[in-house]
């Protein structure tokens, strides 16, 4: 299964996400060129470039490039050994890899019930957090990216999720900082939450989220009160209006109002289910869930 059925056509055509495969070359995009078909699967496709670097290598190719098992009897020519799982993953979150989310989602179903499907892999998701004590209630994960529009999670899962790993547990240690990388590198320079805020990212459609940490306040004299522990956040925006203020600008103010305390505003503001002004005139939820981790030790 190359896509996961409910995604749109337009993840594909804007390179959001390429076809699912476990051997593929630049997520899927790369082409080979003739003798492979354009639209011949990934594997296929991986098999003629490799065939063609072999070749400008000076080594002899014989035949066509073929898809299948690999003969029992092959030479193995070169082996790569790939980094642990959680490097792997952690360079996943920060660059919001979709395919390479998808990817993993198979391999833990395979690796759980022996079965690499999208859909093996996101119940072993649930039953991981179910087991932990989390609550899965109104959670919809039909992929492991979060592209399908029929996905559903709750701002406390997320932070539950969150707090399970801890602020630098290999969930959160990769994650994207404010200013400096990945996803984040260009949002909120100048501003508290510089270098402090650790989040993943989320965009769709007018839908933003933004989930993760704000570190405490570096102790430097005369700096005042500030944040002693890691707070654990969660802000989903959805039915965000074209026309509206940037959905990045609506997430990133709420890591940047908890990177200012004490100066910040009222907790009321942070209620799960305050109305406040839509862009067309309406009402618009703001759900945000907010917590201080326990101090340790």
């Amino acid at each position: 299964q190359r896509t996961v059925p409910s995604w749109l056509a337009v993840y594909s055509e804007e390179g959001d996400v390429g076809p699912l495969s476990a051997l593929s070359v630049d997520d899927g995009f790369a082409l080979a060129g003739r003798p492979v078909p354009g639209g011949a699967p990934p594997p296929l496709q991986a098999a003629g470039l490799v065939s063609e670097v072999l070749r400008s290598g000076g080594v002899v190719v014989a035949g066509a490039p073929e898809m299948g098992r690999a003969p029992a009897h092959g030479l193995v020519l070169a082996r790569l050994v790939s980094p642990p799982l959680s490097q792997e993953l952690g360079e996943a979150l920060r660059e919001s890899d979709n395919t390479a989310l998808e990817l993993m989602t198979k391999e833990l179903g395979r690796s759980e019930t022996g079965h690499g499907t999208t859909a093996a892999g996101t119940a072993a998701v649930r039953a991981d957090l179910a087991a932990d004590g989390l609550s899965t209630a109104g959670l919809v994960n039909v992929d492991g990216s979060g592209l399908s529009r029929l996905d559903r999670v709750s701002c406390d899962l997320l932070v539950g999720v969150l707090q399970r790993s801890g602020p630098h547990g290999v969930l959160s240690r990769d994650l994207p900082v404010a200013g400096e990388s990945g996803t984040l590198a260009h949002e909120m320079i100048g501003t508290p939450a510089y270098g402090r805020v650790e989040a993943k990212t989320g965009t769709l459609l007018g839908v933003k989220a933004l989930s993760g940490w704000v570190l405490p306040t570096a102790a430097r004299p005369g700096a005042g009160p500030g944040l002693a522990q890691p707070v654990a956040f969660s802000a989903l925006f959805n039915d965000l209006a074209v026309t509206g203020p940037a959905p990045a600008a609506r997430v990133d103010a709420v890591a940047e109002d908890i990177a200012r305390y004490p100066r910040a505003p009222a907790l009321a503001s942070f209620e799960p289910g305050l109305s406040r002004p839509g862009a067309t005139g309406g009402t618009r939820r703001v759900v945000a869930v907010v917590r201080e981790r326990a101090p340790t030790g």
